[in-house]
């Protein structure tokens, strides 16, 4: 039987695969609320060069996530 991917591996993937992550396309993608825990997670433990943007839509600032020397 296959082992379900945990959150962390699933936000870990996306952003190895080039994606950008947002709080919604982290809830969409693995049905996470805890994003930012998740990055600082990534960043800390296993060393990810992970950078943050800063984007407004609609009037609500949000955070955009993409690993760092990626377009």
């Amino acid at each position: 039987m296959k082992r379900k991917l945990t959150k962390t591996e699933c936000i870990m993937n996306a952003l190895n695969r080039g994606k950008k992550v947002t709080a919604l396309s982290a809830w969409k993608m693995c049905s996470t609320f805890t994003l930012s825990e998740i990055i600082r997670n990534l960043r800390k433990r296993y060393g990810m060069n992970i950078k943050t943007e800063w984007a407004t839509e609609n009037g609500i600032r949000f955070a955009v996530y993409s690993l760092a020397g990626r377009k």
